[in-house]
């Protein structure tokens, strides 16, 4: 593991690592209803370390409107969670878990084949097909069909732990869906590359675009 820097130490490590203590004592309890006992307490923690971390978010200069996309909620929802002065969850109302895309290709590719999944991967029941346009780093659109599924609890664990990156294009309506990471190399490259801020700038206009769709009086506070 590597040392901690206690010069930049912040309140938001505190409460991290207090949840990563209660994350670890889970590990080592073999009663299932203390384990359980100590999940719900570390969940309560992360939730607290959540707001702490995006208060100083914004407090560096982030703005609500940036910081929401990447916690997998709109920035109104954000804006009122912190502001009410209790604990973050990136959740909003009405709260669909997003589905995990595993696996794409481009629809007319001539091989026709699976990127990041086999075609017997795809052929898993479980497996839903949904077929979006997106745009190419050359700046044409581009068809694309998604696989994707329901999250496992893995999936939701790793996704409020990691720097999950969240998928809303305008074809999925109200749903949003999380990328694996070898998905999202293959669809924008890596991570610390350009694609990610053409992920970016695509998700901030699709996020435009989802709000417009909103009944009247739901926009929240602007960041």
């Amino acid at each position: 593991m590597s040392a901690v820097n206690t010069a930049a130490w912040t309140p938001t490590d505190d409460a991290v690592q207090w949840a990563i203590g209660l994350l670890e004592s889970a590990q080592c309890v073999a009663n299932p209803a203390h384990r359980a006992q100590l999940l719900a307490q570390a969940q309560h923690q992360l939730t607290w370390a959540l707001r702490l971390a995006a208060k100083e978010a914004v407090d560096g200069g982030t703005s609500w409107r940036r910081l929401g996309p990447k916690l997998g909620m709109s920035h109104a929802v954000l804006y009122r969670q912190v502001r009410s002065g209790g604990p973050v969850v990136a959740t909003e109302a009405h709260y669909t878990p997003p589905e995990v895309v595993v696996g794409y290709r481009t629809v007319g590719d001539l091989n026709d084949s699976w990127r990041v999944i086999s075609a017997d991967q795809a052929a898993d029941p479980q497996l839903t097909m949904t077929t979006v346009t997106m745009p190419s780093p050359g700046g044409d659109d581009v068809r694309v069909q998604l696989a994707h599924r329901p999250p496992t609890a893995p999936d939701l664990l790793l996704a409020n732990l990691a720097p999950a990156q969240p998928l809303w294009r305008p074809e999925m309506g109200r749903r949003l869906m999380l990328l694996t990471p070898p998905v999202f190399e293959g669809l924008y490259g890596p991570r610390d590359g350009e694609g990610y801020h053409r992920w970016h700038a695509e998700q901030e206009k699709c996020w435009h675009w989802r709000q417009q769709q909103r009944p009247a009086g739901r926009v929240g506070a602007r960041g």
